[in-house]
């Protein structure tokens, strides 16, 4: 049987084809393993692969069920729901803080300024909380130049969910700003400069 290799990116449609066309033949897709015999037609092959799909899915829900109602589950979920009280509460405090540093009045998100983050609003709203955050710190230490370890409690304070790439993009505006300002920063920011 042939073993088939595609392109990371190619989709599960594209997959079922190619080993309809190679068969007998066989592929890792995403960790689930795909075969075609002689006759196969893709759609049987997708047939086969959605099946077991939902197969493992509701296999993993009646383990994390299992798991959730057995005394180690209880256990994690108690802890899992204090340290997200803790996150939120964390937050809410945060956000309290920047609201009343007036930072988001006093440095104002103009309008034609790109994003930070430039997935979807969510991403960049918790992009700009954390830019915040920073400027209040700035503003809390003129002159001072923040310090990563420091910068990084400060934004993953004000957002403690967020990804790695969000702090990061996050942390090098700050940085930006400390050294160069709001103005410079506005201008870099706007449509023209970035284009």
């Amino acid at each position: 049987m042939k073993e088939i290799v595609l392109l990371v990116g190619t989709d599960i449609a594209e997959a079922c084809q190619v080993l309809a066309r190679e068969a007998p033949a066989y592929m890792d897709f995403n960790l689930s393993l795909l075969y075609a015999a002689p006759g196969d037609r893709p759609e049987d092959i997708l047939a086969r692969w959605r099946a077991e799909q939902e197969h493992d899915a509701r296999d993993w829900q009646l383990k994390r069920q299992a798991f959730e109602a057995s005394p180690a589950g209880q256990v994690v979920l108690t802890a899992s729901a204090a340290a997200q009280e803790r996150a939120r509460r964390q937050r809410e405090e945060a956000l309290r803080t920047i609201e009343a540093s007036g930072v988001r009045s006093k440095y104002p998100w103009t309008t034609g300024m790109g994003e930070i983050g430039g997935f979807n609003e969510q991403y960049e709203s918790v992009c700009r909380d954390m830019l915040y955050a920073g400027l209040s710190w700035l503003d809390a230490h003129p002159g001072e130049m923040p310090n990563m370890d420091g910068l990084e409690t400060v934004l993953m304070a004000a957002c403690p969910g967020s990804s790695g790439s969000q702090l990061s993009a996050a942390a090098e505006h700050t940085f930006f700003i400390a050294k160069h300002g709001w103005p410079e920063y506005v201008r870099r920011m706007t449509a023209d400069e970035r284009d």
